[in-house]
């Protein structure tokens, strides 16, 4: 079962598969997708199955489907798009209703709510997690300028896309990503330049950067030079309308960079 992001996933996965014997099947529209995510995640969840969700490990899933909320056929993984403990939950399409019904009766209960997409960019921003279509294109993006090294197992038998990715580590890691504090309260936008001493050095990849409830602080996901992608490194942002602001570079993810959070 692979979880994408974009509808064209599927036609590469039967491109680069054409030579095996093998059948793709798009289940897109019978699997709707829920996240439970946050600190009582586990709590909130435990409740709603028999499951032993306690014993759910990070980046596990249950390999059988369990019910949750009254409804059957439920597949639980725990990961998620947050930086914080939480579980992804995959249901029947005829279920769907009942089980986002159940979720909010038992959260309201417990003081929990529903959150959105602003609250998402502030978490994946202090988390520092990718986001398709922003930070990352691919086949145009080099993996190694999102940190990805660790993903990219070279040594192994061969895959699609090694001999760009040989070449280019070859060639030189030319840039980086990492998080920047701004000066001020003035949050850039997305594709904004970074530049140091006048001179252009990379850009903000973050759709909305703004202030950090949890850090405290202006921040944003920036990718630059790979020779200024160390922390306390000074360089400037510039505003839409032609100022610049100061800004340091910071670690990256800002946030829990162990990912201790949800791991626990």
């Amino acid at each position: 079962m692979v979880v994408t992001a974009l509808d064209t996933d599927l036609d590469h996965f039967r491109r680069v598969t054409g030579d095996l014997e093998l059948e793709i099947e798009e289940h897109t529209f019978e699997i709707p997708h829920l996240q439970v995510q946050g600190p009582r995640s586990r709590e909130l969840l435990a409740g709603l199955t028999d499951a032993d969700v306690a014993s759910l490990r990070y980046f596990r899933f249950f390999p059988e489907p369990v019910t949750v909320a009254g409804v059957e056929g439920c597949w639980v993984s725990r990961t998620g798009y947050s930086g914080e403990l939480g579980y992804e939950v995959f249901c029947p399409a005829a279920g769907a209703e009942r089980l986002w019904q159940g979720l909010l009766d038992a959260g309201a209960h417990m003081g929990i709510r529903p959150y959105g997409l602003a609250a998402v960019e502030s978490l994946r921003i202090e988390a520092g997690l990718i986001f398709l279509g922003y930070d990352y294109f691919q086949g145009v993006t080099s993996p190694f300028h999102m940190n990805l090294d660790r993903m990219i197992k070279l040594e192994k038998t061969d895959f699609i896309g090694r001999p760009a990715l040989e070449r280019e580590l070859a060639a030189g890691i030319t840039h980086r990503m990492v998080t920047l504090v701004i000066a001020g309260e003035e949050a850039p936008e997305y594709n904004t330049p970074v530049v140091r001493d006048g001179r252009h050095v990379g850009k903000l990849t973050s759709p909305s950067a703004g202030r950090s409830p949890t850090v405290e602080r202006l921040i944003a996901m920036a990718c630059i030079e790979t020779a200024l992608a160390v922390p306390q490194t000074q360089v400037e942002v510039v505003l839409g309308d032609g100022r610049t602001v100061p800004a340091i570079v910071d670690s990256y993810p800002i946030y829990d960079p162990e990912k201790t959070r949800p791991r626990a």
